[in-house]
């Protein structure tokens, strides 16, 4: 019933387009061309509007490098049509007067984004359907955060290599201070830069494989990194089960009070006997002595990273992940599996690459 009503309001909206009984392309009659600088993973939708509530005629990859092309009619008088290209959205104008097809591209587009906001409801239903399913793919982020933590990572290792100069009469005791400070900021944007990492792989893993938690995505993000940890990694296995246990220590100590801004997981509370107070921690309702802070080590930190890279039950999922291709829940999990050698699975990996490349290159 919403949807409906939905519908009806964006035909409103567009009840001054129609469409045309002669078929024709902007592009291949080289109509006056307006780039569209809004939204361009909202203007995705127009071709949903125009197909599914207007019904309007769609020319499907008409040439390379063209998605898509909608011709149709404005007011009743200007021949005009928009199109998906590579580097974007386009709208396009029969008039030859450059102000007149300007002033006209500018309504379409404004009146093609009322509709587009009207149609918010729709996509949201059907957003919730396909998490609702695993009918979804997660965007594969992999390079650009391990990037961001090997940044910060080289940046301590460079400040660290000025504290190995043994001190002397010409030591810059305020330049060795500031990078004593520089190196705990850029340890903790460190640390938490590869938690970031970590929860993105577990996500991305969690495709790959075939248990129950893979149909229910959106229980799986509400976990902490721990539990979705368990999930998809086997602990069974003693090198993961050592990484674990290294990582729930260092978040223990380290995570939640940064992340939380030093408040939510650490306290103080006067101790009579010892006449002070005491400094401890909260983790998981578990109290934790804070004796010593726990040390953080990038070396322990890349071993998981190689161990994902080497161990024979990760090894095909790195590659895939490490590819940068997006990860489609549903498929994955029996296609790394099918292949009898690593040989013909990296052919294999090659040859989606490519495909990928095509389609976003729109190479049809």
């Amino acid at each position: 019933m919403i949807a409906k009503k939905i519908k009806t309001q964006i035909k409103k909206e567009l009840e001054d387009f129609s469409e045309s009984k002669d078929q024709f392309s902007g592009i291949f009659n080289y109509f006056y061309k307006h780039p569209v600088h809004s939204s361009y993973e909202k203007w995705r939708l127009v071709r949903f509007i125009f197909d599914e509530i207007l019904k309007f005629k769609i020319f499907d990859q008409p040439i390379e490098k063209v998605n898509w092309e909608i011709p149709f009619i404005y007011k009743q008088k200007y021949h005009c049509s928009v199109s998906h290209q590579k580097f974007g959205f386009r709208i396009y104008i029969d008039n030859k007067n450059t102000k007149i097809s300007e002033k006209i591209a500018r309504e379409i587009e404004e009146t093609i984004e009322k509709a587009l906001k009207y149609s918010e409801p729709i996509i949201k239903d059907h957003a919730n359907k396909a998490l609702e399913h695993g009918d979804i793919s997660i965007n594969n982020r992999c390079h650009e955060l391990q990037q961001t933590y090997e940044y910060f990572k080289s940046e301590v290792i460079k400040r660290k290599k000025i504290l190995k100069i043994p001190i002397s009469k010409k030591t810059d005791y305020t330049k060795r201070i500031k990078s004593l400070n520089e190196i705990s900021h850029l340890e903790q944007a460190g640390y938490v830069a590869f938690f970031s990492l970590l929860e993105h792989l577990c996500i991305l893993t969690l495709a790959f494989r075939d248990i129950p938690e893979r149909n229910d995505v959106k229980g799986f993000t509400r976990k902490i990194w721990k539990d979705k940890f368990k999930i998809v990694f086997d602990l069974a296995q003693k090198e993961f089960k050592e990484s674990y246990d290294y990582l729930l220590n260092i978040s223990r100590h380290k995570r939640n009070p940064n992340v939380h801004g030093l408040m939510r997981s650490n306290f103080h509370f006067y101790f009579l006997p010892a006449k002070h107070r005491i400094s401890v921690g909260l983790y998981d309702q578990e109290i934790l002595l804070q004796w010593q802070d726990e040390e953080l080590n990038f070396k322990n930190l890349d071993a998981f990273l190689s161990l994902l890279a080497n161990h024979k039950s990760t090894k095909r999922i790195w590659k895939y992940i490490n590819s940068g291709l997006n990860i489609i829940f549903g498929e994955h999990a029996e296609n790394i599996n099918q292949f009898p050698s690593d040989k013909d699975f990296d052919e294999f990996l090659e040859y989606q690459i490519y495909r990928a490349d095509n389609v976003g290159n729109m190479d049809w």
